[in-house]
């Protein structure tokens, strides 16, 4: 059970590795606008990053997007909580309640920003399979509603929407070897779903196009009622020619005997070299399900050496169908 204290640092062993992240998205999907404040604190190292990023149809690559800055490493100050800190590029993230309200704002030449996270929910932990365990073994989601203002290169953009968080710790080692998703969507405070789903296919023989991936873990809103995600397939069915993820059809069960079909494509998309063995798109999605429309994310994840093979091969067309 998730409580207010799984909001603070927790107790760790010595492993370098040790990795406490929090991460909370937002999106203006009038402006096909999202974006995410990312932080985490690797404190036997001892250091702490985090920033900002937030991306549009007008580019989709760090030096391209909307703004990003998300790497700057800084030494682990004391007074650091995991909530509670600023660091010298420009973040400032503050807990006003755990686990209901925090301020996060960020300042640099050309971009300011100043958010409130408000919960909408209580935050959901599903059990995670060992194959998510390079992750950190412990991780909670949260549905809350992200309200504020950006201010970027002169423009002033309103912000008030539907927003995921969460919270992993543990020792965190990204794996070479595994191609891996994320999904959600958001229609309301009791209509919602969040999916990881992971490749079928050895890395050694895993083609990327054409293949539905698994669904290891998750959970399922629906009327207020929530179930763990217990099987399914995530099928990527129109890409780029780059393999971006464009389209995406789910179906998946929960414990509950539920049933899961949403069907989603995105708005925008974002390469986020976040980690130097993995490849990450993260696109804006809007999702159908259950009659509803909700605005998401697919985020996926491909081994860079397993996307090294897939672009120098050769490629035709604009599109590729799943």
């Amino acid at each position: 059970m998730i409580t207010p204290r799984d909001e603070y640092f927790h107790e760790r062993n010595d492993d370098p590795d040790w990795n406490e992240s929090g991460w909370f998205s937002f999106m203006v999907p009038e402006r096909r606008l999202s974006g995410m404040v990312y932080c985490y604190h690797r404190p036997n190292m001892p250091y702490s990053t985090g920033g900002f990023a937030a991306w549009d149809p007008s580019g989709d690559t760090s030096d391209s997007c909307v703004w990003y800055d998300l790497e700057q490493i800084s030494p682990f100050a004391p007074g650091t909580e995991m909530f509670d800190f600023s660091l010298p590029s420009g973040l400032t993230v503050a807990c006003v309640e755990p686990l209901c309200e925090y301020r996060l704002q960020y300042k640099d030449d050309g971009c300011e920003v100043d958010f409130t996270w408000r919960r909408a929910r209580e935050p959901f932990s599903p059990p995670l399979p060992a194959s998510q365990g390079q992750w950190g073994r412990h991780h909670y989601d949260q549905i809350g509603r992200m309200t504020g203002r950006l201010a970027v290169d002169g423009d002033t953009i309103d912000v008030d929407g539907w927003s995921m968080r969460d919270h992993s710790w543990g020792p965190r080692r990204v794996a070479k070897d595994q191609r891996g998703r994320f999904l959600w969507g958001i229609a309301s405070g009791d209509d919602a779903f969040l999916v990881w789903a992971s490749a079928a296919q050895p890395f050694d023989r895993d083609p990327v196009i054409g293949v539905p991936e698994r669904v290891v873990a998750g959970w399922y809103l629906r009327d207020g009622v929530l179930g763990n995600i217990v099987g399914g397939e995530s099928h990527i069915v129109e890409r780029r020619a780059d393999g971006a993820p464009l389209a995406d059809r789910l179906q998946a069960t929960d414990d509950l005997g539920r049933e899961l079909v949403a069907e989603g494509r995105a708005t925008n998309m974002m390469i986020w070299p976040c980690y130097p063995t993995v490849h990450a798109w993260f696109a804006h999605f809007e999702w159908t399900f259950d009659g509803l429309t909700a605005d998401g994310e697919e985020q996926e994840w491909v081994p860079l050496n397993q996307r090294r093979r897939f672009v120098r091969q050769p490629r035709a067309g604009e599109q590729r169908r799943g």
